[in-house]
Formats: structure tokens, C-alpha cells, sequence
């Protein structure tokens, strides 16, 4: 199954966009993509995550208030550009050091 984005917090991935939502018969979405992934189909959610779908404070923050989350503990990552390990330990590195400053992952 292809993730295109992931929602970290310090325990691991708390939440996808992945072919359960771009590949999607259903109306509802939960995801960190909003509903614009939803149904679209996986070139759409990759062209998608390049327009920032996902990606931006105030996707993180809506997704932080439907789920009962603090936004600042959650981390978003572009799947299409690493594998899970290196999301994974990534996540985990930004969101040890975001009270350094740091607010996105380098590749």
C-alpha cells in the first residue's frame, strides 16, 4: 500500500494518507491530506504532496483538533521522497530538536 504522507508524534506514526484514502470508494476522510487526496488516485495525492497538500502548519493543525492532538507534538512527512525507516527516525530527530527551531525534515 502507498503512503504518500505520515502523521508522527514521539511514540511513532499515528496516522496515513495512503491508498485507503487516494484510492477511496467512500465519501468521509480523516486524514492529514484533508479529503483533497481522498478519491483522487495515487498521481493526483503525488502531485498533490508537491503543492504542499498535507504538508503545511494548517493542514497538521486541522488534523491536530479532529483527532484530539497538540499540533506542536505531531510531525507530517512527504513519503514519496523516503522509506518508513527513514521517516521514522527522521520524525523522531525533528521533533526532538523543534524547540531548536527546526520545522521540517531535509532530504
Amino acid at each position: 500500500m502507498t503512503t504518500v504522507l505520515a502523521v508522527y508524534n514521539s511514540s511513532g506514526c499515528i496516522g496515513r494518507c495512503d491508498a485507503n484514502c487516494h484510492d477511496a470508494r467512500t465519501a468521509k476522510c480523516t486524514c492529514i491530506c484533508g479529503g483533497k487526496n481522498h478519491g483522487a488516485g495515487l498521481e493526483r495525492a503525488i502531485e498533490n504532496n508537491r503543492e504542499l497538500v498535507g504538508l503545511t502548519k494548517e493542514d497538521l493543525q486541522r488534523f491536530a483538533a479532529a483527532h484530539g492532538l497538540d499540533a506542536d507534538e505531531l510531525f507530517t512527512v512527504d513519503r514519496t521522497k523516503c522509506s518508513q525507516r527513514q521517516a521514522r527516525l527522521g520524525a523522531k530527530h525533528a521533533l526532538a530538536h523543534r524547540k531548536a527551531g527546526q520545522t521540517e525534515m531535509e532530504f
